[in-house]
C-alpha cells in the first residue's frame, strides 16, 4: 500500500498523482513495492507443512527435493519438532503394546516349550500344560501388570532422542562428506533438510509397524525394518540435492550413514532399556509390597 509522501493521504493502486495535493507519488509506490518484495514472509504456512507430510508418503522422492531445496527456516522447525513429538508418542504406544501383550507372549512361550518337551518326551504326558493350568498362569500375569507403571515422560524422552540423534549423524557425515569428496561450498541448511527429511519414511512405517504388530510381531518387525529400507534409498536419490558428488561415492557415504545409524540406535537402546526397565520394576515392586501382596 503506497502513501503520499506531502500529506500522507492513503493512495489507491493506481494512483500516480495524490488526489488531494497533486503530488506525483511514483518515485514512492516503486519504492513500496521494491520494499515488499524484500521482506521475508515470517507466516507460517500450515498448509505446506500439511502438504509436505502427505508428500513424504505418496511421492516421497518429489517431496523431498522439493522440501530440500524450497523449504524456509520456520517450517524446518515445526518439523523437526512435529517428527521428534511423534517418534515420542509411537514409543509410548509401543510401551503399552508390549505391557499389554505380556499374557499373550507368555502363554506362546509355555506352549512352545510344552510342545518342544513333547517332542522330547512324547510318552510323558504330565509335561504337558493342560488349559486349567494354563487359565492360572494367565490369571497371574493379569495381575501382575495391573500393577505396572510405564514411566511414559521417561519413555517419550528417550524416543524423541532418538530422532534427533539419527538426524544428528546423517547432518555430521554429511558435511564430513562434503569437505572429502566435494569442491561446492557447504550449505549446512540444506544439509540439514536433507537429514531431517529422509526420516520421514522411517517413521510412517514405524506407525504401521505398531499397528501391524497387533496382528503379528513377525510382520510389525518387517514393516519396520522395510521403513528403514525406505529411507536409505530415499536418502540415495535426494543426496545429490544438498551434496554434488558422483554416484559411486553416493553409494559409499549412503552405506556408511547406514552402519553408523545403525550402531547408534543399537547402543541407544542398550544405554535406555536398562532405565526404563529399572523404573517399571521399582515402581511395580513398591505397589506391591504396599499392598501387601
Amino acid at each position: 500500500m503506497a502513501y503520499c509522501s506531502k500529506c500522507g493521504k492513503k493512495l489507491k493502486k493506481d494512483d500516480i498523482y495524490c488526489p488531494d495535493c497533486g503530488t506525483k507519488n511514483i518515485e514512492l509506490k516503486d519504492n513500496v513495492k521494491v520494499i515488499s518484495q524484500t521482506v521475508p514472509n515470517r507466516n507460517i504456512d500450515y498448509k505446506i507443512i500439511i502438504n509436505i507430510i502427505v508428500g513424504m508418503f505418496l511421492k516421497p522422492i518429489t517431496t523431498a527435493k522439493k522440501f530440500i531445496n524450497e523449504t524456509e527456516k520456520n517450517i524446518v522447525a515445526i518439523l523437526t519438532l512435529l517428527f521428534t513429538a511423534f517418534q515420542g508418542f509411537l514409543g509410548i504406544w509401543r510401551a503399552n503394546q508390549i505391557v499389554s501383550s505380556i499374557s499373550n507372549i507368555v502363554q506362546d512361550g509355555i506352549r512352545k516349550t510344552a510342545e518342544i518337551v513333547n517332542l522330547i518326551q512324547p510318552q510323558d504326558s504330565s509335561n504337558i500344560i493342560n488349559s486349567s493350568e494354563m487359565n492360572e498362569i494367565t490369571g497371574e500375569i493379569s495381575k501382575i501388570k495391573s500393577f505396572i507403571k510405564i514411566p511414559y515422560g521417561e519413555i517419550f524422552l528417550q524416543n524423541c532422542a532418538l530422532v534427533l540423534i539419527s538426524v544428528l549423524i546423517i547432518f555430521i557425515i554429511i558435511c564430513v562428506a562434503n569437505t572429502l569428496l566435494s569442491k561446492k561450498a557447504p550449505e549446512k541448511f540444506k544439509y540439514y533438510k536433507t537429514a531431517l527429511i529422509v526420516t520421514a519414511p522411517a517413521l510412517y512405517f514405524e506407525f504401521f509397524s505398531i499397528i501391524f504388530s497387533y496382528l503379528s510381531i513377525d510382520l510389525g518387525l518387517a514393516t519396520a525394518l522395510f521403513g528403514y529400507i525406505f529411507s536409505l534409498i530415499c536418502f540415495a536419490m535426494v543426496i545429490n540435492e544438498s551434496l554434488v558428488i558422483s554416484k559411486n561415492h553416493t553409494v559409499f557415504v549412503v552405506s556408511f550413514v547406514s552402519l553408523v545409524t545403525i550402531i547408534a540406535l543399537i547402543l541407544c537402546f542398550e544405554w535406555f532399556m536398562p532405565s526404563v526397565l529399572s523404573s517399571i520394576v521399582s515402581s511395580t515392586m513398591n505397589d506391591i509390597k504396599n499392598l501387601g501382596i
